[in-house]
């Protein structure tokens, strides 16, 4: 009867390591692309002199 309970929440706990991981991409990758498109805006103007 134990095990029948520990199994799902071993599985559970999985998926939901996986879905911090994958949200705390999503956010990282956004915020990188936001710096980077920052940085890039900073390059045209910095050429365009």
């Amino acid at each position: 009867m134990l095990n029948k309970i520990k199994k799902p929440f071993i599985l559970f706990s999985k998926n939901h390591l996986i879905v911090k991981m994958v949200l705390f991409d999503t956010f990282f990758a956004k915020f990188f692309n936001h710096r980077l498109s920052y940085v890039f805006k900073f390059i045209k103007k910095f050429a365009q002199r």
